[in-house]
């Protein structure tokens, strides 16, 4: 089991990474790499995106362990 500590840094840590992702992504694919705005338009969205990853993380981190460990039993 993952101490809290653990928990806490894994999940910052991956919503970081996910939401910079995703966002630069999603922003590039609707207005465009070279769009004038694209670079204040990808930080105002990971902005938005990480604290909400960051709480779906932590939240489901359990869930998903137990689903693993399940799969990897058998």
């Amino acid at each position: 089991m993952m101490s809290f500590k653990q928990r806490f840094l894994t999940s910052l840590c991956m919503s970081f990474f996910m939401a910079l992702i995703m966002s630069g992504v999603i922003i590039g694919h609707q207005v465009g790499v070279t769009h004038p705005e694209f670079w204040l338009n990808w930080r105002n969205s990971f902005l938005f995106a990480w604290p909400i990853a960051f709480l779906a993380a932590f939240c489901i981190q359990p869930l998903v362990k137990y689903l693993v460990d399940k799969v990897m039993s058998e």
